[in-house]
């Protein structure tokens, strides 16, 4: 039951972040999840929220989690997504989605619409929960030459991109009582067309994010305030003469002296050069993201309706995860490019430079020389001006040495990297406040599609994570595999299906999300029992958020980082050769 109480919101915040944070590492020390800690954390909070946190938890928890697909995005690589990364990001899931549905039907005598809708909401990983375990996992010093967490990292986003898309189909086939029913080939029709413009309006974004970033913010200039002052027409409407300001004199007033030079005060931007440039980057491409995630949002006007149906043209969370990748795919190009650019500049310079040096030193020589002209002197001249030339040559030879590369994705995910601490106190800790212990009421009906929808996923793991062993690729650079590769392969995919089995436990953001919507939207219009199917796919969803949000993420603490060390240990041995992807086409998948 959550209380709120009308105290000062400083209070309440104060609380969130440094309880959350205290807890975290008190669960640490215990051997436990941090993420379970804020959760607690969380659930404590409930029983005394600030009330304006309480009205607001659900817009925190939703930039939170759009923080978490950003990130996401960043660290997706374009070259990654490969055949393999689809595989195990629909097939597990889909095994999962309608073993529960065929439950429902056949054992809770549901509909198949209304079994279809219990399935999707309860089937998806919580990306929330999982990408920030990932990133962890690659992060640490003994796992990171394995690409099984970054397989995970990359499936997870996509793994709820398809399961929103497949809502929004299932959707309009649940009779909502403020929606006109449509025909299954118009939902799939409209739902292609939302993906397939998602898609390329979020390549747009990231492409145009990621030029401006890298290769024209240093280009923008703006007139100075003292020169539009100083126009002629504005004379009759000014009091007094236009003055300098202090960046325009030079001052170096709370830190900004390195912007008072008479060309830095010109930009519009700060530029690509510093940890300034590298924040001003990251607060650009956090815009960009923010007005995706707006122009496909659901609640409020609809910004860019779809053109014969309903609802958004975007799909936001997929916008989010392709802005970002795209962005970070893009800016990687650009920098490569600006760094040829910047090594001719340096390079340009560097021998005008020279040349005027070696002038002035030759027309010294020959000055000398022609006082005292003698073999002696000649020869003295012409081995100072080889010396010089080598210097010259070795100089030049450093600055092509010198990285000249901007790093504009490194610097942005410096930044995000402290972003995040605040983002995941406040996702984890809106979860948390969210937990009503009420729900275990529904526990012993819940239990079973649990179980059934966990064996279903645990098939299709083994089943994804089996049939991929003959495409995987060696660390060789992609040869095909002969039998020893195939055999170390073999060795260690049962503890691979096992950690990609334990990723999907955690459950959280996406059953937070779709839960409450049969209920809100009035689902199964024209069925009698409607408001007890409605009301138990909701209670199903928060139990799921109670029990999996918390256990699974225990386990996958725990026992997915025996299976990580299981296998790094035969990466140890050189004999493992991980999963990473499939063969470069259909053409080399029909050949084995």
């Amino acid at each position: 039951m959550v209380t709120s109480v009308d105290y000062p919101i400083h209070l309440g915040l104060a609380y969130l972040f440094l309880g959350g944070y205290v807890a975290s590492r008190i669960f640490r020390a215990l051997n436990l999840p941090g993420a379970v800690g804020i959760i607690v954390n969380g659930f404590i909070f409930s029983h005394f929220i600030q009330l304006d946190l309480l009205q607001g938890r659900d817009h925190l928890q939703s930039l939170a989690f759009f923080l978490v697909l950003l990130t996401a995005g960043f660290e997706i690589s374009m070259d990654e997504l490969r055949l393999v990364t689809f595989v195990f990001a629909i097939f597990p899931v889909t095994l999962e989605f309608l073993g529960i549905a065929a439950y429902a039907v056949n054992m809770l005598q549901y509909t198949v619409v209304e079994g279809l809708v219990l399935g999707i909401t309860l089937c998806c990983l919580g990306d929330g929960l999982v990408i920030p375990k990932m990133v962890e996992f690659k992060e640490c010093e003994d796992f990171k030459d394995l690409r099984l967490p970054r397989l995970v990292f990359n499936w997870a986003p996509l793994e709820a991109s398809y399961i929103l898309t497949l809502f929004g189909v299932i959707q309009g086939l649940a009779e909502p009582a403020e929606q006109e029913t449509s025909s299954l080939s118009g939902l799939v029709v409209t739902n292609i067309l939302r993906l397939v413009a998602t898609v390329f309006f979020g390549r747009f974004l990231g492409y145009v994010a990621a030029r401006v970033i890298t290769k024209e913010r240093d280009h923008w200039t703006l007139p100075r305030a003292k020169d539009v002052l100083a126009k002629v027409p504005l004379h009759g409407y000014l009091p007094m003469e236009p003055q300098e300001t202090l960046l325009e004199s030079g001052c170096s007033t709370y830190g900004l002296g390195d912007l008072g030079d008479s060309e830095s005060d010109e930009l519009l931007f700060v530029g690509r050069e510093g940890r300034m440039g590298a924040v001003e980057a990251y607060l650009l491409i956090l815009s960009v993201a923010l007005l995706g995630f707006g122009l496909g949002a659901s609640e409020g006007m609809t910004i860019v309706p779809m053109p014969f149906s309903s609802g958004s043209m975007f799909q936001p969370e997929l916008l989010v995860i392709v802005i970002g990748a795209c962005f970070a795919f893009f800016a990687e190009h650009f920098d490569e490019q600006v760094a040829e650019e910047l090594l001719e500049e340096h390079l340009e310079e560097l021998k005008m430079e020279q040349q005027k040096q070696l002038d002035d030193l030759t027309a010294e020589f020959e000055k000398k020389i022609r006082e005292a002209a003698s073999k002696q002197e000649f020869e003295t001249c012409r081995e100072e001006v080889r010396k010089l030339k080598e210097e010259m040559d070795y100089e030049q030879a450093e600055v092509k040495a010198t990285s000249h590369n901007p790093a504009t994705v490194e610097g942005v995910m410096a930044i995000v990297g402290g972003v995040w601490i605040f983002g995941q106190l406040v996702l984890f800790s809106m979860l948390g406040s969210k937990t009503d212990v009420t729900v275990f009421q529904q526990v012993f009906a819940v239990l079973p599609i649990m179980l059934v929808g966990q064996c279903c996923r645990l098939l299709g793991v083994l089943v994804a994570t089996y049939s991929t062993i003959n495409f995987r690729v060696c660390d060789d650079g992609g040869s095909k595999l002969d039998c020893k590769c195939k055999a170390n392969n073999q060795q260690t995919w049962r503890s691979d299906a096992l950690f990609c089995f334990l990723s999907t436990l955690p459950r959280a953001t996406i059953q937070g999300a779709l839960g409450p919507i049969p209920v809100r939207d009035r689902f199964f219009h024209s069925d009698q029992f409607r408001l007890e199917r409605t009301q138990f796919i909701a209670a199903a969803a928060r139990l799921y958020v109670v029990v999996m949000a918390v256990v699974g993420s225990i386990l996958l603490d725990r026992y997915g980082v025996r299976a990580l060390q299981s296998i790094s240990s035969v990466v140890d041995s050189g004999g493992y050769f991980e999963l990473e992807t499939l063969a470069g086409d259909l053409g080399d998948w029909t050949k084995h």
